[in-house]
């Protein structure tokens, strides 16, 4: 709605999808910490007793993870599509050509082909709900599902190390970055964000790109040091 037919093809608009485009990230970003929450309670149902109680909770748990699978893949399309869409008009100005095509019919057309990519994406290709689904297998005592017993998956599903992968040492205060879920000592992460703003992520083999807003507390990482350095 916000892409009002009128609007002039100018430096201005422009600039105004691309903020439409921040602040879509920020939501994304914001909706994506909400399935970590689901998979610490998840680990914590470890060694209850109440397996009615615990089947009827994932349940609803498992639904809760569908919604926001599908909310993530609907917020990233808009995020894609105005992105590719400032893309697309800081070229046409730069080279003086004016498309006949509104701003919304342009959006439309570039958000179509957003939401088909993100289509391709299954619920098995996310980390978070292969973390969540693996969980709540071990919560039932029952093996995980076929599509992540694969051993690429599997690797991935290895117990989260209490060991910064920055500092090489136990960490007290463990934080989680919620765009890839890698964990950091509080105090040395957000040194380093103090100085750069900005950190390609420190774990070998991980593109994402965070800031200090990223990062969340990972209580459910801090309990299991608290435990291990109760023994």
């Amino acid at each position: 709605k916000k892409l009002a037919a009128d609007m002039p093809l100018d430096y201005n608009t422009v600039q105004r999808i691309k903020g439409l485009a921040d602040n879509t990230k920020v939501l994304r970003s914001t909706l994506s910490s909400m399935p970590d929450e689901l998979v610490e309670l998840v680990e914590e149902m470890k060694g209850l007793d109440d397996k009615e109680g615990i089947a009827d909770s994932l349940e609803i748990m498992q639904q809760s993870m569908n919604d926001f699978h599908s909310a993530t893949q609907s917020i990233a399309a808009t995020e894609d599509s105005l992105r590719s869409l400032v893309t697309k008009l800081q070229q046409d100005m730069a080279c003086g050509v004016t498309s006949t095509e509104t701003l919304e019919g342009q959006y439309t057309s570039l958000h179509k082909k957003a939401k088909e990519e993100q289509s391709k994406a299954k619920p098995s290709d996310d980390d978070k709900m292969r973390r969540f689904l693996m969980a709540a297998a071990a919560v039932k005592g029952e093996d995980p599902p076929e599509e992540y017993t694969d051993a690429d998956i599997l690797m991935s599903q290895v117990e989260e190390s209490t060991i910064c992968p920055i500092t090489k040492k136990d960490m007290e205060d463990p934080v989680r970055s919620v765009v890839c879920g890698h964990s950091f000592e509080n105090e040395t992460i957000c040194g380093l964000l103090k100085k750069y703003g900005k950190l390609k992520c420190p774990v070998a083999g991980c593109s994402s790109t965070f800031s200090a807003k990223d990062l969340k507390k990972n209580t459910a990482l801090l309990r299991k040091i608290q435990k291990k350095n109760q023994k």
